[in-house]
């Protein structure tokens, strides 16, 4: 959810009048925080940064922001902060409960607590987003969810009942690149997007670390999309 946070700031300065363009870089290098032992994370992840420019126009943005903070413990690197700094112990590889093998300074992700949390939640979070910006869900031609994995990606469409072509999937060369997966997932099908005309009514939704979720409803149609570098 980093990015459409990132956004959702970068517009109250904006919109504000505090500043008349906000760069907002949204990026992650997790591959250097999961194990290599670790089975249920190594294909998983992969690293990506990148670059929005947030400007003023003539089109709003409505969003839709949440956390539940009960739910941290499912998506975390426990040690490496101030609560627990690395020691000689934190950095220690065993057997964990979920029989991978990690220290307290690798990435530790339950599958289905994030599963569960994203299938409540971004329904939910979604809808708001519409109702804000007065669309219907029928309007919209871009659901632009971030990029976890495929069936989660596929399951979300279902429940929410809108057509497979509005839900580009686009992590099969990078795998889950966190708070980069919603840019690069626009940069790589952009250009295909813009040809088809389903950037005009777009949906952006994150959901991860928090655990949290945020959902933008925008227009795209007149924002330049470069292609992955």
């Amino acid at each position: 959810s980093g990015y459409v946070y990132g956004l959702y700031q970068a517009s109250l300065l904006v919109a504000s009048g505090s500043c008349e363009s906000v760069l907002v870089c949204a990026g992650d290098v997790l591959t250097r925080y999961v194990n290599p032992l670790d089975k249920s994370n190594r294909t998983v992840f992969g690293d990506a940064g990148s670059a929005t420019l947030v400007t003023k126009g003539d089109s709003d943005m409505a969003f839709s922001i949440m956390t539940d903070g009960s739910g941290a413990e499912h998506l975390i690197i426990p040690a490496g902060g101030c609560r627990y700094p690395k020691d000689e112990n934190s950095e220690m590889v065993s057997v964990r409960k979920d029989g991978n093998m990690r220290s307290d300074e690798d990435l530790f992700m339950n599958g289905l607590e994030i599963m569960n949390f994203s299938l409540r939640e971004v329904p939910k979070t979604v809808e708001a987003a519409l109702l804000c910006k007065g669309w219907d869900k029928s309007e919209v031609t871009l659901f632009g969810f971030h990029q976890a994995n495929k069936f989660m990606l596929d399951y979300l469409r279902k429940v929410l009942k809108v057509p497979k072509e509005s839900v580009p999937i686009a992590m099969g060369e990078t795998g889950n690149t966190s708070a980069a997966s919603i840019p690069t997932m626009l940069a790589k099908e952009g250009k295909r997007l813009s040809e088809e005309n389903r950037l005009q009514k777009a949906v952006l939704c994150g959901f991860g670390v928090g655990l949290s979720c945020a959902a933008a409803a925008l227009d795209l149609s007149r924002t330049k999309i470069w292609e992955p570098l």
